[in-house]
């Protein structure tokens, strides 16, 4: 039965875009001991992929961060990683150079220890070609993101945003907006519906804050492709617990 069945895209099997919303649980730890914590956790809980958060990590040496991904990997038993360096303007936690985030983005798809990162949109257009062409030649997916943490865009500008991060052939397209009324999201959620019917690549919508909760588990009506789910802490305003999470996305399904 068709719940946005077409445009997906797998990550280590995990077909994104089709069936169910998938949940990805952030990991925000400082420390390898706190990453290999809280991944221990993440396996017991509803996660279907897994983001590392590498701008909360205290580290950023590469020698570091390929042997905590490498452990990490192994930790997670086949749950696809999503490596996220979020830059310090689009609410990232480290106030350094686009170059650290970049640098350790080639390290991880060189030794092909991350199914997917994320790049943002707001980053210069060469450093977007030199990853987009880098995760092509290591069978990497590039999650392109875009980040407005005071308001929420007209329609047509949501849905320019997405459509520019699939004519820049990005594997997924993502936006995070601040809702500042219930109407924000509404049209938040319409410009997801429209997206994903015209676009040739799953889409990632959310509303942020109290606001916008209703956002994270409406996936299977909008066709928003992944939601993003908490332990105990989260990686953005608004986010719910893991398991509340699953059971509204249960409770929710719908057939289109």
């Amino acid at each position: 039965m068709g719940r946005y069945t077409m445009k997906s895209v797998s990550l280590n099997r995990l077909p994104i875009g089709s069936g169910l919303p998938k949940i990805c649980i952030p990991i925000v730890a400082h420390t390898q001991e706190e990453v290999m914590k809280t991944a221990v956790q993440v396996v017991r809980s509803p996660a279907d992929l897994v983001e590392w958060r590498l701008d909360f990590f205290d580290s950023l040496s590469p020698e570091t961060v390929l042997e905590t991904a490498t452990e990490l990997r192994q930790m997670l038993h086949g749950l696809p990683l999503l490596a996220t360096f979020r830059s310090h303007r689009e609410g990232g936690q480290q106030q350094t150079d686009d170059s650290a985030g970049i640098r350790i983005y080639h390290c991880l798809m060189d030794r092909q220890l991350a199914e997917a990162v994320d790049l943002e949109l707001s980053q210069p257009a060469d450093i977007r070609r030199s990853i987009l062409s880098l995760a092509r030649q290591t069978d990497t997916k590039v999650v392109m993101s875009y980040h407005d943490f005071r308001r929420t865009p007209s329609q047509k500008t949501i849905e320019g945003i997405l459509g520019k991060m699939a004519a820049e052939q990005a594997d997924i397209a993502k936006i995070a907006v601040m809702p500042q009324t219930p109407a924000d999201v509404l049209r938040l959620l319409s410009a997801t519906v429209s997206a994903r019917s015209r676009l040739n690549i799953p889409v990632v919508t959310m509303a942020m804050g109290p606001l916008g909760k209703l956002s994270r588990i409406s996936g299977s009506l909008t066709g928003s492709a992944i939601t993003f789910g908490i332990l105990d802490h989260a990686s953005a305003p608004g986010q719910i617990e893991a398991g509340l999470l699953k059971n509204f996305l249960d409770e929710l399904t719908v057939d289109q």
